[in-house]
């Protein structure tokens, strides 16, 4: 918990570094670092609760007026507060959930439960919007010369300290009462509501005391109240002891006229210490599950046995649903990556070698996020919170936790090949592509769009080909091959999925395209937008304001949203394997024309 709760103070110090360069102030960061720390922490001494003397008494011989220096302040605390009530939502509908099993007096049940949801979703968005107006009128008052760009930057560092603060707290609590993993992204999220209800209370140093009722209240229905309440005690005394390990490392870092060099580099460390984090994490859950009998043979088994028999000569054979033959695992998916992976198995002939590996290059996909949104907005900062949202995401989280697939592993290698198409790396996209196509037959229908690219970017030989391929390709596995390697030759496994459209793959696409009317009753039937909602809203729907990118999963969409398996749109399986990239992708275009909009 220390490791990200000492970092969230870390962040904040870069923040402040930024909002001072907005102003045209170049304070050397080992010394801002140092003296910021140096006097939040007056806020704990009677007298000096704001710590607001404080700094501007520190940083006044940098030539910086008192006046200045207090608007900086004002604008940094409603940074602070936009910031966190944009990583609160998630919390305010855990608390929604939450609300009527909450102990006495805290439980609310019927329309006073709703109305406390809405006051405080609606304190939220008031909060934001208030916040850009005032520091709009402060900019327009202070300097006409300020560096927005810089208040974007510290915005977006903000956003990701609040990220760190409340993974912190997850796992604090955790280490003292065991926490349903699966609530990270919501706890974590709640937290950082607590802090915001507790900052109303601005009387007390960080909440004092209000937090931690707040927390209470809302981790009782998991624990139980007297565990809640020591927790959140807990969780506060490891607060101050991470402020204090800040502090210490700011003193020195100020001794250090050398740190403002190795500080240039917290992108990449912050970006590869969480992806090593996440691996490691995810790794010992998931090896953690299959020691206690929660793997089962559908998924981990077939793949550990199909890459088992691959070493040994038995290439890409499995035995059949039923448990009476052995047949090739085509008749099942086209995943041959698989066939690949035998040799791991020279290593470690255990199916914990494929978790392992699974989570290794899962994670290793926040990096080429970060490399891709580094990419598009040139902005280093806001790449690090797309970096750290998509560890974060529970779409791809859900996915590294349920046993192993090949297909789990595209959404690390899409992003690696739409990373190198736009680099213009051919060679590396061409490598990525074809790792992507051979972990499942449905990624040729991603192949089609990355074709359809190639030909808008004036490489048009090379995007008919491969749209055409892909195309071709596509219906031949799902048509012939993997119907024709099925037991008795039985047809597809999943043609069920989708009888109301027809009774066989020809008769599904054509229907699904040409008969509009009844697949658009199947999607508002099937949930289609609130399956929309799922996927988007953890890069908080920056994906509708550049949506053109979508199209690149409109098959998975599409293939999700018409099948009558309801499996297919949940969180708990892989099926938003495909979809995933480019949701980010999306986003990360999404971001760059918001960025480019010109505010008055």
């Amino acid at each position: 918990g220390l490791l990200f709760l000492t970092p969230f103070f870390i962040l904040k110090s870069i923040s402040w570094s930024k909002i001072l360069f907005s102003i045209n102030s170049e304070v050397p960061f080992n010394q801002s670092y140092y003296l910021m720390s140096l006097s939040e922490t007056r806020r704990y001494i009677p007298g000096n609760i704001f710590a607001v003397a404080a700094r501007i008494s520190s940083f006044e011989k940098f030539g910086i007026s008192k006046k200045m220096l207090f608007a900086t302040q004002v604008i940094e605390m409603l940074l602070l507060l936009m910031a966190s009530s944009v990583v609160a939502i998630p919390g305010v509908f855990y608390l929604r959930g939450d609300i009527q099993n909450m102990p006495f007096p805290f439980n609310f049940t019927g329309v006073l439960g709703e109305l406390i949801f809405v006051v405080i979703f609606l304190f939220l968005a008031i909060a934001f919007i208030f916040s850009i107006f005032l520091i709009r009128k402060k900019l327009l008052s202070l300097h006409k010369s300020i560096k927005v760009g810089a208040l974007i930057d510290s915005f977006s560092i903000n956003i990701l300290s609040w990220i760190f603060f409340g993974i912190g707290n997850f796992i604090v609590i955790h280490s003292f009462y065991q926490l349903d993993i699966y609530l990270l992204l919501s706890l974590s999220s709640f937290f950082v509501l607590t802090w915001l209800i507790g900052f109303i209370s601005f009387v007390t140093p960080m909440g004092l005391g209000v937090r931690e009722v707040v927390m209470t209240a809302g981790l009782s229905p998991l624990v139980g109240g007297p565990i809640a309440a020591t927790a959140a005690v807990f969780a506060r005394v490891l607060l101050i002891l991470a402020e204090l390990i800040s502090l210490i490392l700011s003193y020195l870092v100020s001794k250090d006229n050398k740190a403002t060099k190795y500080i240039s580099y917290w992108h990449v460390i912050v970006v590869v210490a969480s992806s090593v984090g996440y691996f490691f994490y995810f790794t010992y859950y998931s090896f953690l599950k299959h020691a206690n009998f929660l793997t089962g043979r559908f998924d981990l088994g077939n793949m550990d046995q199909t890459v088992w028999n691959t070493l040994n000569g038995r290439v890409f054979l499995l035995t059949d649903p039923n448990g009476t033959s052995v047949m090739s695992r085509l008749g099942v998916h086209a995943d041959f990556l698989l066939i690949f992976l035998a040799p791991l198995y020279l290593l470690w002939q255990d199916p914990r070698m494929l978790l392992m590996l699974q989570s290794a290059i899962i994670a290793t996909g926040a990096i080429f996020v970060y490399l891709l949104a580094t990419h598009i907005l040139k902005n280093k900062n806001l790449a690090v919170v797309f970096s750290i949202s998509f560890l974060l995401n529970f779409w791809v989280q859900r996915q590294n936790l349920f046993d192993f697939h090949a297909v789990a592993l595209a959404t690390t290698f899409l992003i690696a090949t739409f990373l190198f198409l736009v680099k213009r790396r051919y060679v590396l996209f061409g490598i990525f592509l074809i790792l992507s196509i051979l972990t499942k037959e449905n990624v040729w229908l991603v192949v089609f769009f990355f074709g359809g690219y190639l030909f808008i970017k004036g490489h048009k030989k090379a995007g008919i080909l491969l749209s055409v391929v892909s195309l071709v390709i596509f219906y031949l596995l799902v048509a012939y091959f993997i119907p024709a390697y099925r037991p008795q030759g039985d047809g597809h496994f999943g043609l069920s999925y989708f009888e109301a459209l027809g009774n066989t793959p020809f008769e599904v696409m054509l229907t699904a395209l040409l008969r509009p009317d009844i697949t658009t009753s199947i999607l508002i039937k099937n949930g289609g937008p609130y399956y929309l909602f799922q996927t988007l809203i953890p890069t908080g729907f920056l994906s509708l304001f550049s949506p053109l990118y979508l199209i690149f999963a409109s098959g998975d969409y599409l293939i999700n949203l018409i099948s009558n398996n309801i499996w297919l749109r949940t969180i708990f399986f892989h099926y938003g394997a495909l979809i995933i990239p480019f949701v980010y992708i999306s986003s990360i275009y999404g971001a760059k024309r918001i960025l480019a909009w010109d505010i008055p």
